[in-house]
């Protein structure tokens, strides 16, 4: 579990944590982001982490930052990994009304329970 709230951490920062994909026993990963003035140029990074070969169990704490709607739908790439439990917290950031509609694209994840 990295807590990293508030620390104003930004896209080098984002790539650094996404190295972690590579950690061949990786199975858990928190990571709490919130208030960091994070935006489109971080979940990419993010997403990359579904590249870990024995990652089951993520959580994303991304509130308080400045994610809009498309970045979002970017998060919907995490359908293509062998994750079981994900855990988005995207409160207070600029989604709008639809800005949920972009995960849906989770529902054919194969291996989400969670």
């Amino acid at each position: 579990k990295l807590m990293l709230k508030g620390n104003y951490l930004g896209a080098l920062d984002m790539q650094a944590l996404a190295a972690l994909r590579g950690a061949p026993a990786l199975h858990t990963l928190i990571l709490d982001l919130g208030s960091n003035r994070l935006d489109a140029e971080v979940v990419e990074p993010l997403v990359m982490l579904k590249e870990a070969p024995c990652l089951q169990h993520l959580g994303l704490f991304l509130p308080f930052n400045n994610l809009c709607p498309k970045d979002v739908a970017s998060l919907a790439g995490l359908q293509s990994s062998c994750l079981h439990t994900l855990e988005l917290d995207l409160r207070r950031n600029f989604l709008g009304p639809g800005g949920i509609r972009g995960l849906t694209a989770l529902n054919g994840a194969p291996a989400l329970r969670t």
